[in-house]
């Protein structure tokens, strides 16, 4: 089995997902932007072959070490990164050298949502925070007043917690409706754990 590890070195302990593949038989070839030398040795012993560019921001760069490693080793199985952040990488190179083991980007929105994958959530019957979409500033005025303060109001689409907020108080829900960003974002109630 050969797979491709985008980051391998970032989070430190990402190394250990490598690890565990090749521990298991598997070629783990990883592609990083952060040089061999600097690597930690986990990291440089839990790859088969690591490919170094100065930028994973650069599709074009990143496709080709794809194409290097695929015309040296064979087939890829996998494309992974365990890492939110390279999600839409991963599935564009799944697309381009047809890789299915993973989500391809058609398929992106039901897990880069959080409307989408609440709604999925719900389908499965697993409970989730109520929410609304908060483009309108009355529907976000209604929800608060069927939920109470406090709320949390955060990107559609965003990678962890950036640019998240919990709203205590009408000053601060009028604060976050006026200055609002243009990307769309959802206001949920506060899950408290049980």
């Amino acid at each position: 089995m050969n797979v491709i590890f985008i980051s391998p070195n970032f989070p430190s302990h990402f190394y250990n997902f490598c690890d565990r593949l090749k521990v298991l038989g598997a070629n783990v070839f990883g592609i990083g932007d952060c040089p061999w030398n600097d690597l930690s040795d986990n990291c440089h012993n839990s790859l088969t072959d690591y490919y170094y560019l100065p930028s994973l921001e650069r599709y074009d760069d990143v496709y080709r070490a794809v194409a290097f490693y695929i015309s040296k080793y064979g087939r890829i199985d996998y494309i992974e990164s365990q890492n939110e952040y390279w999600l839409e990488l991963e599935a564009r190179l799944r697309a381009d050298f047809n890789v299915r083991s993973g989500y391809l980007p058609d398929e992106l929105e039901n897990v880069k949502l959080k409307s989408r994958m609440k709604a999925g959530y719900s389908r499965a019957g697993v409970r989730t925070a109520r929410y609304v979409p908060a483009d309108c500033a009355d529907i976000c005025r209604q929800f608060v007043s069927q939920v109470g303060y406090p709320v949390i109001v955060k990107p559609d689409n965003g990678v962890g917690a950036a640019n998240t907020w919990k709203l205590s108080s009408d000053d601060e829900l009028e604060r976050f409706i006026s200055g609002k960003p243009e990307q769309p974002y959802i206001l949920q109630s506060i899950v408290y754990p049980k």
